[in-house]
């Protein structure tokens, strides 16, 4: 994405779900990250079912990541404005966002859920 001596681009992906962070993680080298999720946590989906018959297994698939905790209130063709009222600039936007099957914000609450 950036050459040699050239400014890097800023992404925002916005969802921090498996296609947001799989954007954001294979982007990191190249670009200027900025990763917006409002839970607190990665959840490996897949790894659900075993969750729920061993609970003990989520405290392994429900990953933190609230370094950058927050949720979307405006999207601009220029700026995303989280809620913690940042205003992030962006050359490219990615809308990656999860479903929204259950109301569980923090890990806490989401491993207890198994």
């Amino acid at each position: 994405m950036a050459g040699l001596g050239a400014e890097k681009k800023i992404v925002v992906v916005i969802g921090g779900g498996v296609a947001g962070s799989l954007v954001a993680k294979s982007l990191q080298n190249n670009a200027n990250i900025f990763l917006i999720d409002e839970k607190e946590y990665f959840e490996i989906t897949w790894a659900s079912l075993r969750s729920m018959v061993e609970p003990s297994f989520a405290k392994r698939s429900v990953i933190s990541h609230s370094e950058y905790l927050s949720a979307v209130v405006n999207i601009t063709d220029t700026d995303v404005l989280t809620k913690k009222g940042s205003q992030i600039p962006y050359d490219y936007l990615v809308v990656a966002t999860d479903h929204t099957q259950n109301s569980a914000s923090t890990k806490t609450e989401k491993i207890s859920q198994y």
